[in-house]
């Protein structure tokens, strides 16, 4: 069962081994949680206000750096957005914590397992997208990717290959469209 709470997600760029990655703080009007899913890898470093459909809430332990960590995450479904406020471009933390990728001590099963290597070897952008998806991608269209059902890591992939191509991610739509400045 899932719920639609109100809330502000703040988004922040971590840089550890594997690249960057972004991670999440959900305030709401019953307390604040975590936010470590894929989908917030799309996601600008800033603010968003809008309704978030949180699928699960549990706690998760992790220990790092020597350190036990206990955190209480929601697992969110869908975001629906009402503002975005992206910071100014900056520098990215370094690894001011464990990449998700890294982390195995999972206390809820997940959606969608897939098999985790180690670093996936670069693909081409024919073996990240499936015929649809590149499609779109090739005529300029806005584009929606998807990480249910794959490798946080080729998801990061996908997400490199759209910059590289020149596009922008728009949160507002969720959707990646090619930037006409350049």
């Amino acid at each position: 069962m899932s719920i639609c709470i109100d809330g502000t997600l703040t988004v922040k760029s971590v840089t550890g081994s594997r690249g960057s990655f972004s991670v999440g703080d959900l305030q709401t009007e019953v307390g604040g949680f975590r936010v470590k899913d894929a989908v917030l890898d799309e996601f600008e470093p800033g603010q968003y206000r809008g309704r978030f459909l949180v699928g699960a809430i549990y706690p998760t332990s992790y220990t790092w750096r020597g350190k036990v960590f206990v955190e209480v995450r929601a697992r969110i479904d869908q975001i629906m957005l009402d503002e975005a406020t992206a910071t100014p471009p900056g520098e990215p933390e370094h690894e001011s914590e464990p990449d998700p990728i890294d982390e195995r001590d999972s206390t809820i099963p997940a959606e969608n397992p897939a098999l985790e290597s180690s670093e996936p070897p670069e693909q081409s952008d024919d073996a990240l997208f499936d015929a649809d998806l590149l499609a779109m991608i090739e005529c300029g269209g806005p584009v929606k990717l998807d990480p249910a059902g794959i490798d946080r890591a080729v998801f990061r992939q996908q997400r490199d290959a759209l910059k590289a191509r020149g596009f922008r991610f728009v949160a507002t739509s969720q959707h990646w469209v090619l930037d006409s400045a350049q």
